[in-house]
């Protein structure tokens, strides 16, 4: 792996203790804190500063974006992208969420990881070029097997309360063999990189995150597209994470 991906992977690792700090504090909350949302965007702010902090201290010059941070514009060459994916799991105690951290260099892609604070674990970790390794794993991610056929498909997804949103997943219900919502957009699609499901889909997704997704999916073989297949995933606001044979039929199905 890259220097710039060792670093990301130790800045995350950094600021495990930090998160599971205040994760296990949680419990302690009453109902009118734990409905506070000022109160952990406090949180949010704090797990992503003490990251950006690190950064900065070791690439002053670069640029950083974060879900709870403005914009720090110093460099035009190299982005820093730093989230909490799953942030509502970690406000319910639910511990599926992670850390994403991303690197681009001339608007292209170059580093990511997805770490998980709770287990204190690399979930993956990806270089431009140099595939994606998991759970600190030695040996890289190959691209799993799928048929591409929608009906034996397991897939992930997330929800909004959108009209057209629910209608499609009802529809999805019908057509692929099971699907979940399990609430981390990063450690979802890891499981999509693992095999352990077929695709991820979704109508809604945060910059940081799609970042590190982006890059861990593309260097194992999948593809990151919209509901039309195409490559500007920002633009349109809704992503797709799957095997390559099955993208012709998920996208058909995703259709309303």
């Amino acid at each position: 792996m890259s220097s710039f991906t060792q670093v990301a992977k130790q800045v995350a690792i950094d600021s495990g203790r930090g998160i599971r700090s205040i994760y296990y504090r949680l419990d302690r909350l009453n109902p009118e804190q734990r409905a506070d949302d000022q109160l952990f965007q406090q949180f949010y702010e704090k797990i992503e500063g003490e990251m950006i902090e690190a950064l900065l201290k070791l690439y002053p010059d670069h640029t950083f974006y974060a879900n709870y941070h403005s914009g720090l514009s110093n460099s035009p060459r190299f982005t820093w992208y730093v989230g909490l994916s799953g942030a509502e799991n970690f406000r319910l105690m639910t511990p599926h969420f992670s850390i994403t951290i991303a690197l681009e260099m001339d608007g292209e892609l170059q580093s990511a990881v997805i770490y998980d604070p709770i287990a204190d674990k690399i979930v993956a970790e990806a270089s431009k070029g140099l595939g994606v390794l998991s759970e600190d794993e030695e040996q890289r991610v190959r691209l799993g097997k799928s048929d591409g056929k929608i009906e034996n498909a397991f897939l992930l997804t997330a929800m909004t309360a959108k009209e057209e949103d629910l209608e499609r997943f009802g529809q999805m219900q019908f057509k692929c063999k099971a699907q979940r919502i399990l609430g981390d957009f990063a450690k979802d699609s890891a499981l999509v990189v693992k095999g352990h499901y077929s695709a991820y889909y979704a109508p809604t997704f945060d910059l940081c995150t799609l970042k590190a997704v982006q890059l861990v999916a593309g260097e194992a073989g999948l593809l990151v597209t919209d509901y039309q297949g195409g490559e500007d995933v920002e633009r349109s606001g809704n992503v797709v994470v799957t095997h390559p044979k099955l993208l012709k039929e998920l996208l058909q199905s995703l259709r309303l």
